[in-house]
């Protein structure tokens, strides 16, 4: 007489091992790239000039921003990877608005994410997709003057490195304030179209110079390259009176590196 096998007890069910610490950063990674190319593509058929294309750029880039004590390489290295997410989304999209964006990155995004975009732009440019009418403009942007003025507020030497572009739209310029002297970090960066009405300000909140000093763009550029590498090691100085530091440092520091590279390439 047959007869059938005896069901084998279940084995025990064990709980759902937690995540690794890689496969969270993973997850975190994909919805902050996911979250911030909605957020672009959204923005960008707004923008007519290269300023605003730039301030988009960096902004979106900005976003991947930490000091250096909390990443595992370096800052070049964690721009590219990130970059290159960006590029393969953007071109897989492959629209008008995927070039615009990419351009935007361009534009605005310093470091290693200029060259993983390049790519992936030419090729839809090469496929047909129209050029923002902003680009040109853009790419060929140059600092015009360098300079440098001291601003002293409550006992505190802070430097204002000046980085001047002729803009169609008036004269623009970004401002560094590097805490202390030749090796301090970045405090704060700020954008601004009126040279007057920021001396006026820090007159009014401190004691300044008699006058800027003027110096080529290449020598303010320079002096900036320095500071950005020290502030991407360290972190940023604590902030100036009426400063924005998340918004000045993270929001402008990719638009800073391009007019400090476009500078510095002559």
């Amino acid at each position: 007489m047959s007869t059938s096998p005896r069901p084998r007890p279940a084995e025990p069910r064990l709980p759902d091992a937690p995540p690794s610490e890689a496969a969270w950063k993973v997850d975190a990674v994909t919805a902050i790239v996911h979250g911030s190319l909605e957020r672009l593509l959204d923005v960008v058929p707004e923008v007519d000039d290269p300023l605003g294309a730039e301030l988009l750029g960096s902004d979106v880039a900005g976003i991947w921003w930490a000091p250096g004590a909390e990443r595992d390489q370096g800052m070049r290295a964690s721009e590219a990877l990130v970059a290159r997410s960006y590029a393969a989304h953007l071109e897989q999209l492959g629209d008008d608005r995927a070039l615009a964006a990419l351009r935007c990155l361009q534009a605005g995004a310093g470091g290693g994410w200029t060259d993983e975009l390049a790519g992936a732009a030419t090729r839809l440019a090469d496929r047909g997709r129209r050029e923002p009418p902003w680009w040109t403009a853009a790419r060929e942007r140059r600092p015009a003057h360098g300079g440098e003025l001291r601003w002293t507020v409550h006992g505190r030497e802070l430097t204002l490195l000046l980085l001047q572009i002729a803009d169609p739209y008036g004269g623009v310029t970004l401002v560094p304030i590097v805490d202390g002297g030749a090796d301090g970090v970045i405090a704060d960066i700020l954008l601004v179209t009126e040279l007057d009405g920021l001396i006026d300000y820090l007159a009014g909140h401190g004691q300044v110079g008699p006058s800027i000093t003027w110096t080529s763009p290449a020598r303010a550029a320079e002096r900036t390259r320095e500071a950005i590498a020290r502030t991407d090691l360290i972190g940023v100085a604590a902030p100036p009176p009426g400063s924005e530091r998340e918004i000045g440092y993270v929001g402008l520091r990719g638009v800073l590196q391009r007019w400090t590279e476009a500078a510095l390439a002559g």
